[in-house]
């Protein structure tokens, strides 16, 4: 354990001329440059090489006596020490460190001032959190969220906006190492006694102290917005809409806090008003307790949500769906995986029990639907395992399943395609990833995944009448069974570019057509 004797002399760090003296353990030359203090406006410099000698020379207009830039460097690491500093009489750092003060002794004026001069922002602050903790580590920290920020317009990804402190002097500014890197959209400071600044500032990131800083950070400011979403839920959302993309993120890149960015996700839902969102938690206390997935549904809007045949089970069975409108979305909930015991279910995998209708007369027997089944799984081979009787559609004649996320393809795809900066998640070991999964599937119009299975829908006409079409006229009904297939992979997300399925439509309308003639 550290003695009285050792801590007094780790005390003296920042005093008395240490930190210029340990200059000479890295560098082979030494100069200070100085101008009278006399007001004559001579300048000179004092070198040395640490031998025992040294040399002290007159000069002239040099740059560290130019009071631009002599002020530029106080502001920079000495702003918010505790004395004033005087250049030319004035003094120089008049900010307050409003970090080391209460909270009941700050207005909330002096807070906005505060973060507009750290974040060199013009907006108002959305959050502000002020914490002072003793243990684990002894902190001092003032954070801000804005109201806005510049990476959803696709500029340059924002840079760390946190600087740490030590004894109100500068560490490091914007330190990528205190907070992850999906928080980036924090601004403030950090404020420590407990850093080891004998260590070169270098170094800093080696230091486990960081680390565990980091941590404890992290899961305050989650805490925070946790503790925000239910005191004002509508703030929240208000957050979530400008900075969701960073949760995310944090979701998908952040396995240490998944459960505590988990509960910030907010989606709209089947059982809510267009518009109003919900998060993970609230679709949990709405579900039956013998429930145990959480469904979700990936679709450019609702609109289409709602006209998927993968809606139109939960539509049936009266189960809520959460309703995801991105492809990085369907990408997040499966990094969610699981939540509060119950698992995140994609609506295309899911297996729901649907009791099959029986106020339609005309549908298929066992007997018709085992024959059409076996054929087009023959006519299909080349795409599906195999095809199956299905009581989940009631609008549909088709659906896919079993196939690779077609809105995870679309996010790589995305991704690989970025240069970095939009909305998506740019961490080089996530792109890197993303971009082996992407070049292993490669390209093309029609889906390139593996195999799936293709359900039908013994009820609806278009099936009933392939039936019977395939008995007299094999061809056409090949022909018609290959675009219900493309159909069902188009609902599916599977087919990127709808245009390669014009020729196909053109020779099938023209033989309908001269089929329709003959008749």
């Amino acid at each position: 354990a550290p003695t009285e004797t050792t801590a007094a002399a780790t005390g003296i760090i920042g005093k008395f001329g240490v930190g210029f003296y340990s200059a000479f353990m890295v560098a082979d030359k030494v100069e200070v440059y100085s101008a009278s203090a006399l007001g004559d406006g001579s300048g000179h410099v004092w070198s040395s090489d640490g031998s025992g000698t040294f040399e002290v020379r007159a000069v002239a207009d040099a740059d560290y006596a130019k009071p631009d830039r002599v002020e530029s460097i106080i502001k920079k690491y000495s702003n918010f020490v505790a004395f004033p500093i005087l250049l030319n009489g004035t003094e120089v750092n008049v900010v307050q460190a409003l970090w080391t003060k209460d909270t009941r002794d700050v207005s909330d004026d002096q807070y906005t001032d505060f973060y507009k001069f750290i974040a060199n922002a013009y907006d108002d602050p959305l959050y502000r959190l002020h914490f002072k903790a003793d243990a684990p580590l002894e902190l001092k920290t003032l954070f801000f969220i804005g109201s806005s920020h510049t990476e959803k317009f696709g500029y340059a990804r924002l840079e760390p906006g946190v600087s740490l402190y030590s004894r109100k002097v500068l560490i490091e500014r914007h330190s990528p190492d205190i907070l992850p890197d999906w928080m980036r959209f924090v601004r403030g400071v950090v404020d420590s006694e407990d850093l080891p600044l004998s260590l070169s500032r270098e170094k800093m990131q080696d230091s486990r102290l960081l680390a565990k800083m980091k941590d404890v950070l992290t899961r305050r400011i989650l805490k925070f917005l946790d503790e925000q979403a239910r005191k004002d839920p509508e703030k929240f959302d208000q957050f979530f809409a400008e900075f969701g993309q960073f949760i995310k993120e944090g979701v998908c890149m952040d396995f240490q806090n998944k459960a505590g960015l988990s509960k910030l996700l907010r989606y709209e839902s089947s059982a809510l008003d267009q518009g109003k969102t919900t998060s993970l938690d609230e679709y949990v206390s709405r579900a039956p307790p013998d429930q145990n997935e959480i469904y979700y549904l990936c679709a450019p809007s609702r609109e289409l949500a709602f006209q998927s045949p993968y809606y139109e089970a939960f539509k049936k069975t009266k189960k809520e769906v959460l309703l995801v409108y991105h492809s990085m979305d369907d990408f997040v909930m499966n990094s969610v995986g699981e939540f509060n015991t119950r698992k995140v279910v994609s609506a295309e995998a899911a297996k729901l029990d649907v009791q099959e209708d029986h106020d339609t007369t005309d549908k298929l027997t066992e007997a018709d639907a085992n024959l059409l089944t076996a054929w087009l799984s023959l006519q299909l081979e080349a795409s599906v395992t195999k095809v199956e009787v299905t009581n989940r559609l009631h609008d549909s004649p088709a659906v896919v399943t079993d196939h690779e996320s077609a809105s995870v393809r679309r996010m790589m795809q995305m991704v690989n395609q970025s240069q970095g900066g939009g909305g998506l998640p740019t961490s080089s070991k996530h792109v890197l990833m993303m971009q082996m999964v992407n070049q292993s599937q490669g390209g093309g119009g029609l889906p390139t995944s593996s195999k799936h299975v293709l359900q039908i829908n013994p009820r609806h006409p278009i099936v009933v009448k392939l039936h019977q079409l395939r008995t007299t006229n094999e061809p056409l009904a090949a022909k018609i069974a290959a675009q219900v297939h493309t159909n069902a992979c188009l609902s599916a997300g599977l087919v990127e570019d709808g245009r390669v399925m014009i020729g196909d439509l053109n020779v099938l309308l023209d033989e309908l057509l001269t089929h329709s003639l003959k008749k």
